[in-house]
């Protein structure tokens, strides 16, 4: 890292500190960051400014669990870098991380079926009330009204496949509540937004391909 840290006016100084956290690990990356110009004081009182070097603390995680690294950085380059030196270093290849999706709505291409709930199941009721997707062309359409599968079905075979789902919002009814809790999917943000999901919400998602927790090889999640 020190030639990027020198050849970006970061300074080449930069030192690593690591820290055990229940079966996972933490690398604490301590480097100087852009010199700045601030408002100081001198010994008389007198105000003044002075050029310094401010300090930047960036943060790689790694989970035994599910083999994924967590990395902060300011700026791709910055992330990138420090990808390929921890996989360098610990998995014998600078190519060795590469990113990871974690939520998908490929399953929705399966049609209706996917969503089917026993009414005696933690989660008893699931509907499709919103997708978000993008055709081949590059035009964006949102469906929010009427059976969304069926309209989904009318398309061409060819159409449908070639489509990217962007986005959908999934209700679903866990057993013994009649409130619907609403769940914003989003792969290309990578995340879930929802007012509310619990364990067996979360179990279902896992169970109907919806997150993908199950990765292959040492994967990167990039915060």
């Amino acid at each position: 890292m020190r030639p990027w840290f020198e050849t970006n006016a970061r300074s080449g100084i930069c030192s690593v500190h690591i820290r055990q956290e229940a079966g996972n690990i933490s690398f604490i990356i301590r480097h100087g960051d852009l010199l700045k110009r601030m408002a100081v004081f001198d010994d008389q009182g007198r105000s003044t400014s002075a050029i310094l070097r401010p300090e930047r603390v960036d943060i790689a995680h790694y989970r035994r669990d599910s083999h994924e690294w967590q990395v902060s950085g300011i700026g791709r380059r910055l992330q990138e870098l420090y990808c390929q030196a921890f996989g360098a270093v610990f998995h014998g290849s600078a190519a060795a991380l590469v990113a990871s999706k974690r939520y998908s709505l490929e399953p929705l291409r399966e049609g209706s079926t996917v969503l089917a709930c026993d009414a005696g199941a933690p989660v008893s009721y699931a509907r499709l009330s919103m997708l978000r997707l993008e055709l081949p062309c590059g035009q964006k359409h949102t469906m929010e009204r009427g059976d969304i599968f069926a309209t989904l079905k009318a398309l061409d075979s060819s159409l449908f496949k070639d489509v990217t789902l962007l986005e959908a919002k999934i209700e679903l009814k866990r057993q013994n509540q009649r409130r619907l809790v609403p769940m914003m999917i989003n792969p290309s943000r990578d995340k879930i937004a929802s007012p509310h999901i619990d364990v067996q919400i979360e179990e279902w998602l896992a169970e109907r391909g919806f997150t993908t927790h199950h990765h292959a090889g040492k994967l990167l999640e990039i915060t």
